[in-house]
């Protein structure tokens, strides 16, 4: 499963009425990052595409492919604003390896 805290969720609602973008959901995902190895994404999605799994966490649908979804089980993506920092964190992802 894949979740969102309230503070994130209450973010991309939010974001979502401020975009216009009415039913759409996130959909988060691992992708190459060149040098740096992998990376997580996050992205406004309308529907579930292919065999996406799809999680609800407070009101937000969350797509995310078979493939990103091992590095992605079990993790809780919440939104920071401090005076460093600013915009959502992964907390307990898996170690992503190159090796799988």
């Amino acid at each position: 499963m894949v979740r969102l805290t309230q503070r994130a969720s209450m973010k991309v609602k939010e974001i979502l009425k401020k975009e216009k973008l009415n039913g759409y959901g996130l959909r988060v995902a691992i992708v190459g990052g060149g040098l740096n190895g992998f990376e997580y994404t996050i992205a406004f999605c309308k529907e579930k595409s292919g065999s996406d799994l799809v999680f609800e966490s407070f009101g937000i649908k969350v797509f995310v492919d078979p493939t990103s979804y091992p590095y992605l089980e079990n993790v809780c993506i919440d939104y920071v604003k401090n005076e460093k920092d600013e915009g959502f964190v992964f907390l307990n992802p898996k170690p992503i390896s190159l090796n799988g």
